[in-house]
């Protein structure tokens, strides 16, 4: 009787594993849009990056820029959590360049299409920002004017941990890590000493 008992014990056990794996499973397998932001650039010209800037100025799209500069790259933010996290993004991927400007910033909306889990075909405006990474002389009248300017808050954690939060994949490997500790749970209860 008390081998009977114990087997139906393992075997209830058994079988909240199973649904627990199989809800995590269904649950991994949904693939809602991501709105984390995506940066792509290309890169037009390197340069030498002894010592990086302490700011990153914005120019948007007809804003004067009378200085000499060169330019790094171009630089795009997709699918933006919001307008401030997008500017540090493209201040953030103008830094890794060795500028210290992006210029003719502009916002860009196009139509995208996609498969719901209804197999029905939905479209949904995407924003991006698109923008020209440069590097401003430093004996310019602007630099000279603004070199007192400090601002390196588009490099904060705050920002970055956000992101990671907002990753599917690191929400995927919480929840593998998570079957993975409960499956541990099951067998040591299921063998124990």
């Amino acid at each position: 009787m008390e081998k009977s008992n114990r087997y139906t014990q393992n075997y209830s056990r058994l079988s909240y594993l199973f649904l627990f794996i199989f809800l995590s499973y269904i649950f991994c397998s949904c693939n809602p849009l991501s709105y984390s932001s995506h940066v792509d650039y290309t890169v037009l010209s390197q340069t030498n990056c002894e010592n990086r800037t302490e700011n990153v100025f914005l120019f948007f799209d007809g804003e004067q820029t009378d200085f000499e500069y060169q330019k790094l790259g171009l630089i795009e933010v997709k699918q933006i959590h919001s307008q401030e996290m997008t500017f540090d993004l493209m201040k953030e991927q103008a830094y890794k360049m060795c500028g210290n400007a992006v210029i003719n910033i502009k916002k860009n909306t196009t139509s995208e299409i996609y498969t719901d889990k209804n197999n029905k075909i939905q479209t949904y405006n995407r924003i991006s920002y698109t923008g020209i990474a440069v590097a401003i002389d430093g004996n310019s009248g602007f630099m000279l004017k603004n070199q007192d300017k400090i601002d390196t808050n588009f490099l904060t954690l705050n920002r970055k941990n956000d992101e990671k939060l907002n990753n599917p994949a690191s929400r995927a490997l919480g929840i593998f890590l998570g079957l993975i500790l409960g499956l541990c749970k099951v067998i040591l209860e299921l063998y124990p000493e």
